[in-house]
């Protein structure tokens, strides 16, 4: 009796702190720990899909860009996988992630390590040789930046859908008072 009395004082003093941690978090503003994680891969799927449209450009009209066009362009794109990084890191250091949102960040983790290597390639290239960019491995390499960034977007798209369509399903639980699952 004493063990199961312990177990609900243990319960409910459990619960209380979970209730008394979101109601703070929500009257101080700030987002609850999946909320944030959320927004930040909505972040991440905006700079990736921003990333997409720059370095697609750049392919198609790499031959038409003067030299300095071309450098603020990779400057553009290198400024965009720099703030994914980030974005990336900052979901890994929260704490209190889901299974998903843990996979989510693990996955664009590594296709944001290929797309940074394109980018860095595709910069050194540049610099290296800036009176022969149209060539196939300056293509070659924003090419790969497009590719990468397309996949980091869709993939992150994914899990944010897994994510709302969880939350749908949890709303129908509740409302229906389905128990047992």
């Amino acid at each position: 009796m004493k063990g199961r009395k312990r177990f609900t004082i243990a319960v409910t003093l459990f619960v209380a702190l979970t209730v008394s941690a979101a109601e703070a978090s929500a009257r101080s503003g700030q987002p609850a720990a999946g909320d944030q994680a959320r927004e930040t891969l909505k972040e991440i799927q905006f700079s990736a899909s921003k990333a997409a449209d720059e370095a697609d450009s750049l392919r198609r009209i790499a031959d038409r860009l003067s030299v300095e066009s071309q450098y603020d362009e990779l400057m553009a794109l290198k400024d965009n996988i720099n703030r994914m990084v980030r974005d990336v890191s900052s979901l890994e250091a929260e704490s209190g992630l889901s299974p998903w949102e843990k996979q989510a960040a693990d996955k664009v983790d590594a296709l944001l390590l290929d797309t940074a290597k394109d980018t860095q390639d595709a910069i050194n290239y540049f610099n290296e040789n800036k009176a022969d960019l149209w060539d196939g491995h300056y293509r070659g390499f924003v090419g790969g930046v497009y590719q990468g960034s397309e996949r980091i977007a869709a993939a992150v798209k994914d899990y944010l859908k897994y994510a709302k369509a969880r939350d749908q399903q949890e709303q129908l639980q509740e409302s229906l008072k389905v128990t047992g699952e």
